[in-house]
């Protein structure tokens, strides 16, 4: 789960939430997706439901550490609502930072920060979440902004990123993003349209940045199988692939 930014969001107003996603029983639901913590984050080796929290750094790292380290006042760890925290990085310090609150590990979400951040998590003890993206392109709602534009070439700067991902210090990789249309980021299935407004992903399928990042999530994984359909596409498609 991706926790956004609200109106009055705390370190305490966030431990609320891990408490309702609990009692709703998201977290407990087998789909949701959990991992083990670090040594770091407190004695339980069970797999803990996982939360990515944006824009963390709006809120005092002192006051995370009441939530997220063992003796905090107001601490899950070791409760029912024990969770597998991500902060966002945005400075080297931050990780050393995130060990000190008790998070488990610091994601990037912004692509092209590969590369910058994978040492000081290591020396910190906190695991590493580089992000990847297809492109960008925000102009239908921000139109001044063309110089922000990063042209997907299709599919071949996402190649290029995961080419650069550090995968020996990496505990997993973050996909920026499913379905943020207005940020021109989806990976999401796009019917070709004539409409300016969002992009398609001609001259290949709907599906095609499915079908490249699952190349991709194979290969870090070690996982060989490829799913019913994958190939059901044209051969340019399927080639410009198989150059992954």
């Amino acid at each position: 789960m991706h926790i956004e930014p609200y109106r009055n969001r705390s370190a305490e107003s966030v431990r609320s939430d891990l408490v309702y996603a609990h009692q709703r029983r998201y977290t407990t639901h087998p789909a949701y997706y959990k991992l083990s913590p670090t040594v770091l984050n407190g004695a339980t080796s069970s797999a803990l439901p996982v939360f990515f929290v944006y824009d963390s750094y709006s809120i005092p790292f002192s006051q995370w550490s009441r939530v997220f380290t063992p003796s905090g006042d107001i601490t899950v760890r070791g409760k029912p609502e024990n969770a597998y925290v991500i902060g966002l990085l945005m400075d080297s310090v931050d990780c050393k930072q995130f060990a000190s609150a008790g998070f488990n590990g610091g994601y990037t979400y912004f692509v092209g920060r590969a590369t910058t951040f994978a040492s000081e998590c290591d020396r910190a003890g906190v695991h590493f979440y580089p992000s990847i993206g297809p492109g960008y392109d925000d102009q239908s709602v921000r139109p001044w902004n063309e110089r922000g534009t990063v042209d997907r070439e299709d599919g071949a700067y996402l190649q290029r990123l995961i080419a650069k991902l550090p995968l020996e210090r990496t505990a997993g990789v973050g996909i920026t993003s499913f379905n943020e249309w207005h940020e021109g980021t989806q990976i999401e299935p796009a019917a070709i349209t004539v409409r300016p407004t969002y992009s398609d992903y001609s001259p290949f399928s709907e599906e095609y940045y499915l079908r490249l990042l699952r190349k991709f999530v194979n290969h870090f994984v070690g996982f060989h199988q490829l799913p019913w359909g994958f190939e059901q596409t044209t051969k340019s498609e399927l080639d410009a692939i198989e150059q992954f």
